[in-house]
């Protein structure tokens, strides 16, 4: 396999040419955190001669929520073998990490895509096989960036010191670590062949909570031009004081330890800490999806203001969107949810969830979706109190700040596991980055690479000059004209 250096500012790295695609993996763009825990992060330091780049670096440790056997089997459809931590990969806190897939033969500086994993604040990283970048930059002339960083217990510890004086950056530098990044493109993206001027930020789940985040800190102003958030319509962040008790949470779990013996405790001491803190965490939080449970960026200097409550909205391009049935996967191992559902169950269900209007809610969203069984109406209902209503507020903030909207929907459903899961949560992203054929949660259905090249030009033009082209008429969304493009395969493919 043929081999390419890149002079970046820390150093030359070498990569590699696969087809039409150079592969630059695991570049440092920060200090290696175990030394530092708890602060922000520190500049990557120069080395001599190449580095070599042609393999994932560490994914942040973290816990895994669960060995339930539908869970694990769920998890392997979703993170197919090819990167994903939680397949074997390398762990460790030397995790502040890009990947990077351009073009081999470009002439011109490229639009960027800069990819935020999800997973909450807590799980994943940059290196999971279904959103590598190479099918994305080959079909449409991008340079596509995956981010590592900090997470949970790591990232998002709000600490204070002997004194009781709050330590600066602690509560957030798993997102410091983000901008770093973002830094780190705008400063070393043209060497490979990218516009530092023409960056997009996106991310899904919590990646896109941690693009809402981005938009209201000050230090990532400048870094990027547009933004998409997919299945994660983040727009509240806790305060200093709520982020606090997060903290105290754990500390307790950990048996009070002093900031010193935080410091140098093992990495597996403070994930079983903060496993032990999240134990009793219940699924309350599927209804209201405005903001992401247990870790999380706190309001400070650092964030200052809510995303969507700022005056920078005037300049904002968004594109905003989620699955139909997304809770499907969220729910799937669980006993409330089943193939096998009727009408009456999913009514009296629903009634657990929101008493008072359920058998209108699912006569009406029968009306509105006639062709899905009653399981996927059941996780239809959930979603349009959840994802879409948080999402409608803000298309609402942003196009009354004076900012552009474009709003989807992703339809396509999946046959695996016999229909349970339909258009699920994360579904839509290897169609995104062309790898439905690697991705085992996109099912077999006929014309899945037709959709995807569709959806992967959306994302691409959009990243490119603001505007997503698709084969159909998409308009930006505003009050008057509230649609959402619709992403199914097309009925005559």
């Amino acid at each position: 396999m043929p081999h390419i250096e890149v002079l970046t500012t820390a150093g030359r790295v070498r990569g590699y040419v696969q087809g039409d695609v150079t592969a630059f993996l695991g570049i440092p763009y920060g200090a290696d955190t175990r030394d530092h825990r708890f602060r922000p992060p520190l500049p990557v330091q120069k080395w001599e001669g190449v580095r070599d780049a042609t393999s994932f670096g560490p994914a942040c440790p973290q816990v895994v929520f669960t060995d339930e056997e539908d869970a694990a089997a769920l998890r392997w459809l979703e993170h197919p073998v090819g990167g994903s931590p939680l397949e074997g990969g390398a762990v460790g806190e030397d995790c502040l990490r890009v990947n990077v897939w351009a073009p081999a033969n470009h002439s011109e500086s490229l639009p960027v895509l800069v990819w935020l994993h999800g997973g909450g604040f807590t799980n994943g990283s940059g290196n999971e096989g279904w959103f590598n970048g190479d099918r994305l930059a080959a079909a449409e002339d991008v340079v596509v960036v995956t981010v590592t960083h900090r997470l949970g217990v790591f990232g998002f510890l709000s600490l204070c010191d002997d004194s009781g004086e709050p330590i600066t950056g602690s509560a957030k530098p798993g997102m410091l670590d983000i901008v770093l990044a973002l830094e780190w493109v705008h400063d070393n993206i043209a060497a490979f062949g990218g516009d530092p001027s023409r960056v997009t930020i996106a991310g899904h789940s919590g990646g896109s909570g941690k693009v809402a985040a981005l938009l209201a800190m000050p230090a990532a102003e400048g870094l990027f031009t547009r933004a998409i958030m997919q299945s994660g319509p983040v727009s509240r962040f806790p305060t200093a004081a709520d982020s606090r008790v997060t903290t105290e949470r754990v500390l307790e779990a950990l048996g009070q330890p002093t900031l010193a013996e935080l410091e140098q405790m093992s990495a597996d001491d403070l994930l079983q800490g903060q496993a032990a803190a999240f134990a009793g965490l219940d699924g309350s939080f599927l209804l209201r999806m405005d903001s992401i449970p247990g870790f999380s960026p706190s309001l400070d200097d650092d964030l200052p203001a809510q995303p969507f409550d700022r005056d920078h909205l005037a300049r904002l391009q968004l594109m905003i969107g989620f699955t139909a049935h997304e809770m499907a996967s969220l729910l799937a191992g669980s006993s409330i949810f089943s193939r096998g559902m009727g009408r009456d169950q999913v009514i009296a269900t629903l009634e657990h969830f929101a008493p008072g209007h359920s058998e209108a809610q699912y006569d009406a969203m029968a009306l509105e979706a006639p062709t899905d069984p009653p399981h996927l109406l059941f996780v239809r209902i959930l979603g349009a109190g959840g994802f879409a209503q948080e999402t409608n507020k803000i298309m609402h903030a942003v196009v009354a700040g004076g900012g552009t909207v474009w709003h989807y929907r992703f339809d396509q459903t999946t046959d695996v596991l016999d229909g349970l899961l339909g258009a699920c949560h994360g579904l839509e992203i290897p169609y995104v980055f062309g790898t439905t054929d690697r991705s085992p949660i996109t099912g077999h259905t006929q014309g899945r690479e037709t959709l995807s090249r569709e959806m992967m030009h959306a994302w691409a033009s959009f990243a490119r000059d603001g505007v997503p082209e698709v084969r159909d008429d998409w308009v930006n969304w505003t009050p008057d004209s509230p649609s959402a493009y619709r992403f199914v395969i097309p009925a005559d493919t």
